[in-house]
Order: structure tokens, then C-alpha cells, then sequence
């Protein structure tokens, strides 16, 4: 029988958690202690030099596309749909819980926004960290992180390294976005990029470790259709040290699977192997 193992360890993950975690904690200090007033007046000043009209609605544009409303509606959609257990569900969890961090720290921090002469939207509020780009970065990345497993466990692995380079993008805009319409000053972006990283690593994490493996979305390991047909996965387990092997059985989809322990796999090979030694030696 041939097995695929795929390897991923949630250690690394959670490394570069705890990094943006101590960077994001850096940038507060220097915020509270007023160390990032010269750069932040300075890239705030160059983008209101390029303001433009048609700019402008393109970040309005973008920056719609991380309003509340706008996430909100999409989690909406995605709890109607009948996937709500494997999209809908993780998405607006991680999402709800991005919001009340965000939220909870700017009530904490409460540090001001940008004269209001230079909004070019209406806004309320505290300014750090920005809201619209910790949960941009939340919602798109994990959707990201959704939709690609799941794209390429089903064979359309163009479309999905196209969102893998469109999502990202888009989440940067979102920051830009934030800075050019004059409600926040770039620190302000940089610290929801950072609380919003933290939190997507650790979502991730938890969620490849404690999600019902049944509606879990996998990396697909390579050459899937082979693995497919021979109807067998194994994959190291997050939670404990024994391994597992995921089989598919034939009259039912590969999302609903039965995971055997290491142990009852042996000795399934064992009972199917012992009538083949029978017939072998005569008996």
C-alpha cells in the first residue's frame, strides 16, 4: 500500500505568532512614548499630496471591502450556505473574535485619529490599531487559506493560486486605503497588520489542530488522484503522538472519513494477510 505523509509542525506557527505578537508590543511602546510622530507625519503628508479624484474612489472602493457591513454580509452568506460548517462557521468565529480584540484594545490604548479636516470618509472611534486592516487581514487570509485547500483538493489549482496572489494584495490595499483616505496614520495600519497576523497564525493553528476532522480542509498532498484511488491518507496527528491513517471508502466522499489509529491498521493488515499464508502453505 502505498502512503502519502504530508508534515507540518504547529511549532514554527506559533514562533512567528509570538514574533508579530513582541513586534506588535514594540510599536505600541514607541507609539505611547510619541516615537513614531515624525514617520507617520511624513508618510501621512505624502499621501495627501497625491490625492486625486479617481484615487479616491478606487480607495473608498477598497476600503468598502473591510467595513464591518461588508464582512458581516459575507459571514452572513457564508453561515446560509449549505458549506457553513466548513467555511461559514470557522470564518465568522475567528472573525467575531478579531473584532472584540480590536475593539477591546482601542479602548485601552485610546489614542486619537487624524484631524478630521483630513477624512475623506466618516469615521468613529480610536485610531490604533486599525480596525479595517486587522480584520482585512483575518477574513481575507483565512478565507485564502479555506478556499485554496479546498480548490486544490478538488483539482482547480489555477483558481486557486490566483486568490493566493489576489487576497494578499488586497489586504495590503485595504491598509493603504486607510492612510490615503486620512483616518489613520500608518502606524495605526501597521499595528492592525501585526494584531491581525498574530491572530491568523493562531486561528489556523487551532484550527488544523481542534477542528472535526471530518469538515477539516487539508492541504492536498501530492498526486492526490493516485492517493485517491487507493483510498488511504495518512497524516501525523496535532494532538498526540500516534499516527493516523485516514482511509476513503468507496461508497462514501472523501470528506467523510474514518480515522483508524496506528494500531487497528496493523492488525487489519495482519487478518487480511493470514488467509493468503493459508492457501500458500496448503492448509
Amino acid at each position: 500500500m502505498e502512503i502519502y505523509i504530508q508534515k507540518r509542525s504547529p511549532v514554527i506557527r506559533w514562533i512567528v505568532a509570538a514574533v508579530l505578537a513582541l513586534c506588535f508590543v514594540a510599536e505600541l511602546i514607541l507609539i505611547l512614548n510619541d516615537r513614531t510622530a515624525v514617520i507617520d507625519g511624513s508618510v501621512f503628508t505624502v499621501f495627501q499630496n497625491i490625492r486625486d479624484p479617481f484615487v479616491t474612489i478606487i480607495a473608498k472602493g477598497v476600503t468598502f471591502c473591510a467595513n464591518t457591513a461588508t464582512i458581516a454580509g459575507l459571514c452572513a452568506i457564508l453561515l446560509i450556505l449549505p458549506t457553513r460548517i466548513r467555511f461559514g462557521i470557522p470564518l465568522t468565529s475567528v472573525v467575531c473574535i478579531s473584532a472584540g480584540c480590536h475593539y477591546l484594545l482601542k479602548e485601552i490604548i485610546e489614542r486619537v485619529r487624524p484631524d478630521e479636516v483630513h477624512h475623506l470618509v466618516t469615521v468613529s472611534g480610536f485610531g490604533f490599531p486599525s480596525g479595517h486592516a486587522n480584520a482585512g487581514l483575518v477574513f481575507y487570509l483565512f478565507l485564502m487559506v479555506l478556499l485554496r485547500r479546498y480548490l486544490i483538493l478538488h483539482d482547480y489549482k489555477g483558481i486557486a493560486y490566483l486568490l493566493s496572489a489576489f487576497l494578499p494584495v488586497l489586504v495590503f490595499a485595504i491598509g493603504v486605503s486607510r492612510v490615503y483616505l486620512g483616518v489613520h496614520y500608518p502606524s495605526d495600519v501597521v499595528g492592525g497588520w501585526l494584531l491581525g497576523g498574530t491572530l491568523f497564525i493562531a486561528f489556523v493553528t487551532l484550527y488544523d489542530a481542534f477542528y472535526p476532522i471530518k469538515y477539516r480542509l487539508h492541504y492536498a498532498p501530492p498526486a492526490w488522484e493516485a492517493m485517491r484511488k487507493k483510498r488511504a491518507w495518512r497524516r501525523p496527528s496535532h494532538v498526540g503522538k500516534e499516527t493516523q491513517l485516514i482511509e476513503f471508502p468507496k461508497n462514501r466522499t472523501p470528506w467523510r472519513r474514518e480515522v483508524i489509529p496506528e494500531k487497528r491498521r496493523r492488525e487489519k493488515e495482519r487478518e487480511t494477510s493470514a488467509p493468503n499464508r493459508r492457501t500458500e502453505t496448503g492448509e
